[in-house]
């Protein structure tokens, strides 16, 4: 009876480990280790990296392109300026001046020489090419000033800046040569002054007038300057020219003009 007792808690105690290792076993298999995946929604919902325009980046850091800066240059305004005349007060010598002076003006100095006091002009010759090239917005030096081009037409031969001469403004027009140069009323140049000089008169310089329609190629001589008298038409940069040869005035030349 003891035994069978015994044999009966034996078997009891080895049901009970095995349930209990069993346990064991099935709680380890309910929490299993895994990495969680990625699922494609998950990565369509992941948001995209971009870069920046490579336009973008330059202008935030301040830099230009290329094109950019030729724009900028070619829309710049710019100045024209007259061809230099080569006229040296200083140095007069083989040079026709356009001049201005009055009887009283030739007279004979202290060492007895005759000697002619003139006003000496200048006007301004543009190159065609900077003419042609000029615009609204442009600078145009004029008689020694900036003048801004706020308007600019083509009338017949002619080129008006700011309305033309009726306007306020002045005209252009071809001088030859691929020159433009400003003109007035009767196609007149648009004279400035240089400066004055004293020039000495050589013996064989003849003074030849044409301003009388009536009686043209009336000729003088170099004495008979210390007689001359003032006339309606004047000595004026418009209608007298001096030739210039040796340091001596060789020649003077006065034209009609309406």
């Amino acid at each position: 009876m003891k035994k069978k007792s015994l044999t009966a808690l034996l078997i009891s105690a080895m049901l009970l480990g095995a349930c209990a290792s069993g346990n064991s076993n099935n709680s380890t298999d309910k929490e299993p280790q895994t990495t969680p995946k990625v699922t494609e929604a998950a990565k369509e919902e992941e948001p995209a990296v971009t870069e920046e325009p490579e336009t973008d980046k330059k202008e935030e850091s301040g830099t230009e392109t290329p094109e950019a800066d030729q724009k900028e240059e070619s829309g710049e305004a710019k100045t024209v300026t007259p061809i230099p005349s080569g006229i040296d007060l200083t140095n007069l010598n083989d040079i026709t001046l356009h001049v201005s002076f009055t009887a009283k003006n030739a007279y004979l100095n202290d060492d007895g020489a005759l000697v002619l006091d003139m006003v000496v002009y200048e006007h301004d010759v543009y190159d065609s090419v900077d003419i042609t090239q000029l615009a609204e917005g442009d600078t145009i030096v004029v008689n020694g000033e900036n003048v801004l081009v706020e308007s600019k037409e083509a009338d017949g031969e002619l080129i008006c800046i700011n309305g033309g001469e009726d306007e306020g403004g002045f005209n252009l027009t071809s001088s030859g040569g691929g020159t433009f140069c400003i003109v007035g009323l009767n196609d007149r140049h648009s004279y400035y002054e240089a400066g004055n000089v004293t020039i000495a008169v050589a013996q064989e310089c003849v003074l030849i007038d044409d301003a009388d329609l009536d009686n043209p190629g009336k000729t003088l001589y170099a004495g008979d300057l210390l007689s001359l008298e003032d006339d309606a038409y004047g000595y004026t940069p418009y209608n007298t020219t001096v030739t210039v040869a040796g340091g001596k005035i060789i020649e003077i030349h006065r034209v009609y003009t309406p």
